[in-house]
Order: C-alpha cells, then structure tokens, then sequence
C-alpha cells in the first residue's frame, strides 16, 4: 500500500496543483474573453461606474447587472488596472475568482483534515476544486464571480461549526460579505437557522448577516430604488438544467408562465424546504448540500457556474466521489458550451443528455439526503460533535 504524504510532501503537492490551476486559468483568462454576454456586463458596469455614483444601476442595460453593488469597487479597480498596465479588462476582472478557488481548496482540504481524512483524500479534494473542469471552466475560462461570492459562505459553516460564543456575529459578518456579491448565499440561512443553539443567536445571524448588504445597498436604494430593487430580483428561467432545461423545450407560453411565476414558485418550495430543516435539523454542511440541491432541482433557472455553490459544501460533507460524479457529467456539456459547439444533433445531444442525468443524479442525491434526515427524527442539536464526512 502506497504511504500517505508526509506534511511537507502534502503541502508541495496541494501547493503544485494551486501553481497548475492559477496558470492554466490565467492563460485562459488573458487569451481568451470568455462569456460575450458577461464580460460584456463588467464593460457596462465599468462605464457606468464612470460617469453615475449611487444611480448606477439606471445606467445598466436591463438584466446585464442581476447583483448587489458587492463588486462595484473591484470592477473600478479593475479598469484602473487595465488602463495602467494594458492588460484585457476582462482578464483582470477573473483574478479575484481564480484566487477564491485556490482559497476554497485550501479551507475544504483543511476542514477534512479535521474530521479525520487522510492526507491522500484531503488532496483529491483539493483538486477537485483547484482542477475541477467546473472551476476551470467558469474562473478561468467565462469570467464568472461565483467563487469570490461563495467562499465568504463556506468560510461561514466552517466557523459555525467551531462555535464559539460570538459566532453568530462572525459567522453573520461573512454571510452578509458573500450577499452583497450575490443573493443566492442567503439561501444558506436555510441550513444555519435550524442549528441555531437558541432563538436570540438565530436572531443575531439574521441582523449580522443582513448588515453588509443593508448598509451597502442602501444608497443605492435611496437615490435609485426602481432600478437597484428590480435588478436584484431575478427569478432565471428557461436555462442550462433542470426546470429551465425543460422549459426550454416547451411551447412559448408555458416558458412565459413559469417565467412570470418564478418568484413565486421559488418562494413556495423554499419556504417548504425551509420548515423540513427546521423540524429535523440536519447537520449545518449536510443542510447546506440540500439548500442546492434543492434548488438545482426545483429551482426555475440553472447555469453551469452555480455549480461553484454546491460543490465546495459537497465536499466539506466529505461527498468527493459526488463531486467527482458530477463534475464528469459535465465535461461535455461544458465543452459545447464554451466550445460554441450548439447547433448539431450531436452537439445538442451530448449537452441535454447529461445535464438530464445531472439533474436525475441531483433528485436522487436530494432524496437520500432528505430521507437520512428525516430518519433521524429531528433530535440533532447544534451542540452535538460533528459528523465524519461520508464519501457518498
């Protein structure tokens, strides 16, 4: 049997494979623009921030700008930088998410360390981030924030579960720091809330988390409410799996009415999701994988870069043959899509027939998740030890 790495030897390879990943997403980020429409979005956000202050949003072409103001600053930066040193704009603008990935892979590997992983397991992790063709694809390659606005969340149940007496502020602080770059990562209050040791520290993470994005949003608000409330409110639809996959295929009128529902539709199914945790109190990380699924399942819209919130906490439960799993299936759907490959029967085929097992893979998951916690009859306690991570 091959001998586990040493400590200098773990930290050579993990440190490798993070110098591999930054250079190969590097290279694809400066050589290549990546997604038209996004990279176009930074380009609008970037003038706009040019010539308005707190009335930016009105300034943005309609659902080029679907987040908080969280990146403002970082998008200025970014034009500054490029302007000085002649760098492509939209290589710059990737620089923070390439840093988030080898970030993420390095809190993932480290938590698993803790819950007794051996060294060899802890690095597959790792590469599964660092390597993964979902980050490849989506940091270095379509430009996408996803990484910077999840790793403030994963930070969060990492320290949730350390405890600790003022955790709910800490943990709050960072669950507010990844909203004000993207609203999904509130869903994760979903997972956190049920664990809660008492109703006043549910209370806390609730007002430390809605700090950030309040005070941050609310100049903008306040010069501009139409605008930066609407561009906040997106209910996607008719998109790349699961319910929007579908939608997709259906006549006009259907996809008009799903889009036109969405918000509510989402709003009844995490509403129902929300009170199952909060009866059977599955594990935070364990709660967290079924907040995504949840919504990879049932939510109305779904692309490929929301893929970067689910796998991170796949991983911290220990589910690296999942991500794995996952990961392969979309192998060729990434490569039509960011091969510009649609239009063949081929081509078309080899994007919906995985993503369809994707989306088949993600209900199973949801279901065997949903079952080993409502087995477990609702007596966890935020209290109790954590888990030993499950490679399942």
């Amino acid at each position: 049997m091959r001998a586990a790495p040493t400590t200098q030897h773990f930290a050579w390879i993990f440190w490798g494979m993070a110098a591999l990943a930054v250079a190969i997403k590097l290279v694809l980020a400066f050589a290549w623009v990546g997604d038209a429409y996004d990279n176009e979005s930074f380009v609008m956000v970037r003038d706009a921030l040019s010539v308005a202050t707190f009335d930016v949003y009105d300034h943005i072409v309609d659902g080029h700008w679907n987040y908080p103001p969280g990146l403002f600053p970082w998008i200025w930066l970014a034009g500054q930088i490029s302007d000085a040193t002649g760098l492509a704009f939209h290589g710059v603008m990737q620089l923070p998410a390439i840093a988030a990935d080898v970030a993420i892979a390095w809190i993932v590997q480290s938590y698993l360390g803790t819950r007794g992983l051996d060294p060899t397991k802890r690095l597959i992790a790792a590469g599964l981030v660092l390597l993964g063709p979902v980050f490849v694809a989506i940091s270095g390659y379509h430009g996408q924030i996803d990484s910077v606005a999840i790793l403030p969340a994963v930070l969060a149940f990492v320290v949730w579960e350390r405890g600790g007496a003022n955790r709910a502020l800490t943990v709050g602080l960072l669950m507010g720091a990844a909203i004000v770059f993207k609203t999904a990562p509130g869903l994760l209050l979903l997972a956190l809330l049920p664990n809660a040791r008492s109703l006043a520290e549910a209370a806390k993470l609730v007002v430390f988390t809605a700090l950030a994005p309040v005070v941050m949003l609310a100049p903008y608000v306040i010069v501009d409410a139409e605008h930066s409330l609407s561009a906040i409110d997106y209910p996607s639809v008719g998109t790349a799996g699961g319910l929007g996959l579908i939608s997709t295929t259906l006549p006009n009128p259907v996809v008009d009415g799903i889009r036109d529902l969405g918000t509510v539709w989402n709003a009844l199914w995490i509403c129902a999701l929300g009170l199952v945790l909060w009866r059977f109190k599955p594990p935070p990380i364990r709660a967290a994988t079924i907040v995504w699924l949840a919504l990879f399942s049932f939510g109305t819209g779904f692309y490929m870069h929301y893929l970067v919130w689910a796998i991170p906490f796949l991983l911290l439960d220990g589910a690296i043959l999942v991500v794995a799993a996952i990961q392969a299936l979309v192998l060729a759907p990434l490569i039509v899509t960011y091969g510009g490959l649609f239009g063949s029967f081929v081509a078309n085929r080899a994007f919906d027939l995985p993503m369809l097992g994707l989306w088949a893979f993600g209900l199973w998951l949801l279901y065997d998740r949903l079952a080993t916690a409502i087995r477990g009859g609702g007596s966890s306690r935020a209290s109790r030890p954590a888990a030993q991570p499950s490679l399942r």
